[in-house]
C-alpha cells in the first residue's frame, strides 16, 4: 500500500525524488570469473553501504567527520559438483539481495518518509571443468512479480524456456561471437600464476534478450589483515556488470574471495573465516 500510495502521489507532483528505476540486484560469481569452476562451500557475505558524512556544526559545536555503515543486503554462492547430461561438471549458485533506502520528502517539506525497496535473485551454471557454460538459470523477484530463464548452450546456440510475470515463451539464438560468450568462466589464474591478464566477454541477459559486454583485467595486489587473519592475494577490476562502473574485486591466494569494492559507496565483504583459513574448500 504504502508503494502505491507514493507513485500516485509522485504521478500527482506531490513527491519529489521517488526513483522510477527499480534497483539492480548484485550477484556474485567474480571469484569464478578468475579463477574457474573451482570447489567452495557455500559461503555469504554482507552488503555494506559506507560513506564518510562531512563535518557539522550546531549550537552545541563543531562535530568532525564520521563514517556511516549499515547492512543493505546480502550475496551468497557455492561451487559444488553435479551432473548435466550425464556428465560431470560443476554448478555455480548465486544469490543476491539488495535493500536499498530512499527518503522521499512531499513538496513543502509536509511529510518525509524512508522507504526500503527489496530486490532478490538467484543464478545457477552448470559450468564444464574447463569453465564452458552448459545452463544458465536465472530468477528475479521484485514488486511487479517473478521473471524465470532456464538457457542450455550448446556448440553454436542457446535454447532459452523464458516465463517473465506469467508470460511464457521459447526461443533459439545463435550468437555471433559464442567464443566471447564461453569466455566468462575461463580461468584468469591458475595455481596462483596470472595466465590471463585480461579478457573480454559477453553475458547473455534472457530478459533482455541482449549479450552484455564486460571485461575483466588484473590490475595489481593486496597484502593486509582482516578479521585478525593476513590475507595476501590479486584484485581484479571488472567494467560492465554495474552500469554506474567498474568493481574491484579481492581475491587471496587460498581463493578465497575476500572483498568487493561496488559502486554509489557500497561493498561486499567477507564475515567469517572463510575455507582458504580454516583447511577446508568443500
Amino acid at each position: 500500500m504504502l508503494t502505491l500510495a507514493l507513485c500516485l502521489a509522485f504521478q500527482r507532483g506531490q513527491v519529489e525524488n521517488l526513483p522510477v528505476k527499480q534497483p539492480e540486484v548484485f550477484f556474485p560469481g567474480e571469484r569464478e570469473v578468475v579463477l574457474g569452476p573451482l570447489a567452495y562451500r557455500d559461503t555469504v557475505m554482507p552488503m555494506i553501504h559506507s560513506k564518510l558524512l562531512e563535518s557539522t556544526a550546531d549550537i552545541h559545536g563543531i562535530h568532525p567527520p564520521v563514517w556511516d555503515e549499515y547492512p543493505i543486503g546480502h550475496v551468497r554462492w557455492s561451487v559444488k559438483p553435479d551432473v548435466f547430461a550425464t556428465k560431470p561438471c560443476m554448478v555455480l549458485r548465486t544469490e543476491g539481495q539488495y535493500l536499498p533506502k530512499y527518503n522521499f520528502a512531499f513538496k513543502g517539506n509536509t511529510r518525509k518518509i524512508e522507504f526500503t525497496v527489496e530486490v532478490h535473485g538467484t543464478t545457477q551454471w552448470w559450468l564444464a571443468p574447463d569453465g564452458t557454460i552448459l545452463r544458465q538459470y536465472v530468477q528475479l523477484v521484485d514488486a511487479r512479480g517473478t521473471r524465470t530463464a532456464s538457457c542450455t548452450y550448446d556448440k553454436d546456440s542457446i535454447d532459452i524456456q523464458f516465463d517473465i510475470y506469467g508470460q511464457r515463451r521459447i526461443t533459439t539464438l545463435y550468437p555471433g561471437d559464442m567464443d566471447k560468450v564461453q569466455a566468462q568462466f575461463k580461468p584468469m589464474i591458475v595455481d596462483g600464476k596470472v595466465v590471463m591478464p585480461e579478457k573480454e566477454y559477453l553475458v547473455y541477459d534472457p530478459f533482455t534478450g541482449g549479450f552484455l559486454k564486460r571485461t575483466a583485467k588484473v590490475s595489481g595486489h593486496f597484502d593486509g589483515t582482516y578479521l585478525s587473519l593476513k590475507f595476501k592475494g590479486t584484485h581484479v577490476d571488472i567494467d560492465g556488470i554495474l552500469e554506474d562502473g567498474p568493481i574491484k574485486t579481492y581475491i587471496d591466494d587460498e581463493g578465497d574471495l575476500v572483498k568487493i569494492d561496488l559502486t554509489k559507496d557500497r561493498y561486499v565483504t567477507l564475515g567469517v573465516t572463510p575455507p582458504g583459513k580454516d583447511n577446508g574448500h568443500g
